[in-house]
């Protein structure tokens, strides 16, 4: 039970720390303490229950902390009454002066880069009406994601079941500060699409299609919808997919109004923001003024490849979840999650070294001005991806020796 203890010890030192920004350099350490913790210690071998006690407990105590490590909480709460008013977060951003007459609302005015207007698809948007309408404030939100993130544990521990593999993961997962802090504390987004992404995982490897998870998962964040082909092997999963993208249809028509302005705060979110990339860095200190074309091209290539060849969707949502992390000029701790539960769900392991590290760019909050500059020292970068990328390499090169299960996309069969 030592893993579970250091856990809760953890949760409730950064409860006790509340303010998370304020304290990052109590934070930050006590995040990397805790996630390496939960990976090296023996974990429960307990059953679903005991799993999903663990995971609400370890939950409940981070919602006593602030949503202070990133502020994306506050443009969910905003865009959700937005739509929840019947106007269209597509057509103006949060700075514009049509939205005068929230001026005294507290939570617009702690809306980042307000300048941007929503780059957020329809699930989404609906899920941010849902908890603006339950309760407007980051409570709410916090509760909302750390249910979600919950409720992923246990769709993970039944998918791994399903694959006839050991539920050890599930239970990484569960412990680990990375969900758990992103989801109960920021109150990200990530719980939502993941926890579709992986209701489609364990259909597929239970002879359903699964079809309409992956699109309600790409209606949240974009990356689900590259799971949809390698579900598309039946009658049943056609029609899921008609029946999707009927609802998909349905819930963005209140925003289409706006046209060509759909995609501007994407547009400027892909071309403009960069924070603790990877081998992203290389490429932009090789070619400076074609780094993100370039970039764009490969991620492209490597994800249509794996559409094309790969048949267990849960190795294309890693494929493609991972190569956005390794491309991306932008890495925030939470995007590391789009590749890191999937390789939980086929079993790669070293995806857990970075998962582990990577609350070490954090420590860009130390020293934050409340005015909103900031510096992203140098160092953190060194530390996290070098020993994932090492480990990554040597897993894949074991594997390509010796092929297992995650390799050739079929469950393995337990041991006699």
């Amino acid at each position: 039970m030592s893993a579970f203890v250091i856990a809760l010890a953890c949760a409730g030192s950064l409860a006790a720390i509340r303010d998370l920004r304020a304290g990052a350099e109590w934070a930050v350490p006590v995040l990397v303490f805790w996630a390496i913790a939960v990976a090296i210690l023996p974990r429960p071998k307990a059953g679903l229950r005991a799993l999903l006690l663990a995971a609400v407990a370890v939950r409940a105590l981070l919602l006593f902390t602030d949503p202070t490590l990133s502020d994306d909480l506050f443009r969910y709460l905003w865009e959700g009454r937005v739509v929840l008013s019947g106007d269209n977060p597509f057509l103006y951003p949060p700075s514009d002066p049509h939205w005068a007459f929230a001026a005294t609302d507290w939570i617009h005015l702690r809306v980042n880069h307000a300048e941007v207007s929503t780059i957020y698809p329809p699930v989404a948007l609906w899920s941010f009406a849902l908890v603006s309408g339950i309760h407007y404030a980051p409570i709410s939100a916090q509760a909302f994601a750390a249910t979600a993130d919950v409720l992923l544990v246990g769709v993970l521990y039944d998918a791994l079941v399903a694959r006839n593999r050991s539920t050890d993961a599930a239970w990484v997962y569960a412990l680990h500060p990375l969900g758990a802090v992103e989801a109960a504390s920021n109150g990200h987004l990530e719980a939502l699409g993941l926890l579709f992404s992986v209701l489609a995982m364990r259909a597929w490897e239970r002879g359903r299609p699964g079809v309409l998870w992956a699109l309600l998962g790409g209606g949240t964040k974009l990356l689900p919808f590259a799971m949809v082909p390698s579900l598309l092997r039946s009658r049943r999963a056609w029609i899921e997919l008609a029946l999707g993208a009927l609802v998909l249809a349905l819930m963005t028509a209140p925003f289409a109004g706006a046209g060509a302005t759909l995609v501007r705060g994407f547009t400027t979110y892909a071309q403009h923001w960069s924070f603790n990339a990877s081998l992203f860095a290389i490429l932009e200190w090789a070619f400076p003024r074609h780094a993100r074309a370039i970039a764009t091209c490969l991620a492209g290539l490597v994800a249509a490849w794996a559409i094309v060849r790969l048949r267990d969707p849960a190795r294309v949502a890693l494929w493609c979840g991972g190569t956005f992390v390794l491309l991306s000029p932008t890495v925030h701790p939470w995007y590391v999650l789009w590749a890191w539960v999937p390789a939980l769900v086929v079993g790669v392991r070293s995806w857990t070294v970075l998962a582990s590290l990577v609350p070490l760019s954090y420590w860009v909050l130390v020293g934050y001005d409340p005015a909103g500059t900031w510096h992203e020292p140098w160092w953190p970068r060194w530390i996290l991806y070098p020993p994932f990328l090492v480990a990554l390499f040597a897993e894949s090169a074991w594997h390509a020796i010796r092929p297992g299960p995650w390799a050739t996309g079929r469950a393995a069969t337990p041991s006699p």
